[in-house]
């Protein structure tokens, strides 16, 4: 009986301990604004649109209807002179627009990524103008284009192959043949 009585206090004693180290680390991981990452840079109008949040993630999203006519590419101009004199560098091709069809309607899409400085936060734009169309077999007769652009921003933590690269050139893992041409 003596045994059974210690194992409990002991358990109750574990569990405490355990649930004052959860709220500790739930207080340091919430602990304020160096959590949430670099400040995320609104478009100029959308200053008070609000932001949806994710702090443990590092996680932050706002969007808004930009009112100019498809194929606009003001945000993506305001985005790229904001960013790249802060160090934020474009990260893949150069972006464009890109139709998706689908049966009824077609989705242009326009999106493109900068990677911080540091290599640890990436913002992601994403615009998308949605047009109905009618068909005439497999050809586009007609196309009916929504007012404005639904444009998506968003910071995260960055999650890519580039986390592991030192920026530099890169040596080969041991054990790599080199395959030079010989004379």
């Amino acid at each position: 009986m003596a045994n059974r009585r210690e194992l409990i206090i002991a358990i109750l004693v574990i569990s405490a301990g355990w649930v004052a180290l959860m709220v500790v680390l739930a207080r340091l991981q919430s602990g304020g604004e160096t959590s949430r990452g670099p400040a995320l840079v609104h478009y100029p109008g959308t200053e008070s649109v609000k932001e949806q949040i994710v702090p443990n993630l590092g996680w932050r999203k706002y969007w808004f209807t930009l009112k100019q006519p498809y194929p606009s590419t003001a945000v993506y101009e305001f985005y790229q002179n904001e960013l790249l004199p802060k160090g934020w560098r474009r990260m893949g091709p150069e972006p464009r627009w890109i139709r998706k069809a689908e049966k009824e309607r077609v989705r242009d899409l326009f999106q493109t990524m900068w990677l911080s400085a540091d290599r640890v936060y990436e913002i992601d734009l994403q615009m998308v103008s949605t047009a109905e169309v009618t068909r005439k077999g497999e050809a586009i007769a007609t196309e009916e284009r929504r007012p404005g652009i639904e444009v998506y921003v968003t910071l995260r933590r960055a999650m890519g192959p580039w986390l592991l690269e030192s920026g530099g050139k890169r040596e080969p893992p041991p054990g790599t043949i080199d395959l030079k041409e010989t004379d």
